[in-house]
């Protein structure tokens, strides 16, 4: 089959590549075009620079992209490429497909949404579920008031501002590297830590990881942060589909167009959305417990802020409670997206659930407001549970889901029945 080409806005788009490398560009194509109508969408880029600057200068319309999805998923779907790149692919290429039509105005029930996007189920949890978790810091956090109030104030004691953690960041980074190093984590790339003016959320650069100087910091939390930022979290996934695309040393940035790996040309591009997704958030989920950081670490990494001590075993408790809440963001969405409850109710559920104060309840219920922001939640949710305990048959080790990665419905299948 010849490859055959067709021009929209003259921006060069493929249509059915018979070859694994155009197969790959023409995703990479997709990607950053969508990209161009949702801002953060790629999390990172390694390809030929005049890829993105074409995509850039000439912006396909949304039809244009729609056809261009197709074409590349119907090529796919033709193609010879293993299983898990044929799978993982696909899964992306439905999930772009599925914010193109958002993009053009259509609806899709909130459930199919969360599918489609992520590649998993959505799940709720009920009451009982979170009154187990009260029950639990209740008992951490004895006193008169409150214990939503208690809550608040203990995590208050905590805190402190992202240039007073600078140093602890190092020394969680290098203690996680030590430890992911010795179960084959390939963590032998440091991450610079460069200091930024502000109060915002922490991100990610390639090689770098950006920390708000004045920006709450969690210390009790840090090797939880430390994990989704850097090793065992984004970091790690993108270092992994780097070394996989680029077939010299990636950390040059000399990224010339055909100076990459043969055929994994599509690891060009990393998502902030889809599958990619669920496994930079949800691998720090499934790795932490494993990493045995309360009998010193974390109780250490307060003795080194100043803070009022802790042990370990409180603080395991604490924390296992602390997660439980979070499922609060899952009921949210689905109470918010698919049982359309009023915004009123819905930020009760949070504060008596989760135990949020008003203003937190308001920002969170902001956020779920966008669908796209609503599927996000259930990445590392239902991901991290699912990676640890694909993780734990046997058959599988961190190295070969980042080297390899399935698609979370392949690994929920493989979870249930083997194989």
């Amino acid at each position: 089959m010849n490859s055959r080409l067709s021009t929209a806005n003259n921006i060069k788009l493929y249509v059915a590549p018979p070859t694994t490398g155009e197969i790959g560009a023409a995703y990479v194509r997709l990607a950053l075009g969508v990209a161009q109508a949702i801002p953060g969408l790629v999390q990172a880029y390694l390809g030929p620079p005049e890829w993105r600057e074409a995509v850039v200068a000439e912006p396909a319309s949304l039809e244009m992209l729609r056809t261009h999805g197709v074409a590349v998923a119907t090529a796919i779907q033709q193609s010879d490429l293993p299983r898990n790149r044929k799978e993982r692919l696909l899964r992306n290429v439905r999930a772009l497909l599925w914010l193109i039509r958002a993009l053009s105005g259509e609806r899709v029930i909130f459930a199919e949404q969360v599918r489609l996007l992520l590649d998993l189920k959505p799940e709720s949890v009920d009451e009982a579920f979170f009154q187990t978790a009260h029950d639990s810091l209740a008992e951490a956090l004895p006193g008169s008031a409150p214990l939503a109030e208690r809550w608040v104030e203990w995590q208050a004691r905590q805190t402190i501002p992202g240039g007073a953690a600078r140093p602890l960041l190092v020394e969680a980074l290098e203690t996680l590297r030590e430890r992911l190093g010795a179960r084959g984590l390939s963590t032998a790339e440091k991450l610079t830590i460069v200091e930024v003016e502000g109060d915002g959320s922490p991100f990610y650069q390639p090689g770098e990881l950006h920390l708000p100087r004045e920006a709450a910091i969690r210390i009790d939390r840090l090797y939880h942060l430390a994990l989704q930022w850097g090793y065992g979290g984004v970091h790690s996934t993108y270092a992994a589909l780097a070394q996989r695309y680029h077939a010299g040393d990636y950390r040059a940035g000399d990224y010339r167009a055909g100076d990459y790996r043969a055929g994994e040309v599509e690891n060009a591009v990393f998502l902030a959305l889809g599958p990619d997704q669920v496994m930079a958030r949800g691998l720090p989920v499934a790795l932490l417990p494993s990493l045995d950081l309360y009998a010193t670490a974390i109780p250490d990494l307060l003795r080194a802020a100043g803070l009022p001590a802790e042990t370990g075993d409180r603080l395991q408790v604490i924390h296992a409670a602390e997660d439980m809440l979070q499922w609060g963001l899952a009921n949210a969405a689905l109470l918010l997206h698919a049982e359309n409850l009023r915004p009123r109710a819905i930020r009760r559920h949070l504060m008596t659930n989760t135990l949020w104060p008003r203003d937190t309840a308001d920002h969170l219920l902001e956020q779920l407001s966008d669908p796209v922001q609503a599927a996000h939640v259930f990445a590392p949710l239902i991901g991290g549970p699912l990676i640890k305990t694909w993780l734990g048959q046997g058959e599988h080790t961190v190295s070969s889901l980042l080297a390899d990665p399935p698609v979370p419905s392949t690994m929920v299948f493989e979870v249930r029945f083997g194989g």
